[in-house]
């Protein structure tokens, strides 16, 4: 499952994980902006990638398809979870929100659901 997690969603996780560098969302200057939005596209650009190729792909198992929601869950929607809370309302785009905004958490775990059943 994590080695699923790494080769689908690690760029996403990556750009969305908290860590040295990370632009203050109380304070963001010209530069920090523009590296938010490009993480957005980031996020959005592996968000569109799953929603196109992972739907058609199938578990059988019913036991292990819930493992994998579960763990995307606790990976992939989580990290969105904290990244949105993070940046959403943090005026990181002034003219265009639904640009970069694109998915709620709540529709990304939404869309996760669906996977695996083919």
């Amino acid at each position: 499952m994590d080695a699923y997690v790494a080769a689908a969603w690690g760029k996403a996780l990556d750009v969305m994980s908290p860590g040295p560098g990370s632009p203050d969302p109380k304070s963001l200057t010209d530069k920090q902006r523009q590296i938010v939005k490009d993480k957005f596209s980031t996020v959005n650009a592996s968000i569109d990638d799953a929603r196109k190729t992972q739907p058609g792909w199938t578990v059988p198992d019913a036991e292990l398809r819930a493992c994998l929601f579960a763990r995307l869950t606790d990976v992939v929607a989580a990290t969105y979870r904290d990244f949105y809370a993070r940046y959403a309302n943090s005026g990181f785009t002034r003219k265009n929100p639904h640009k970069y905004i694109v998915h709620t958490p709540e529709a990304l775990e939404e869309m996760l659901r669906g996977f695996f059943r083919g």
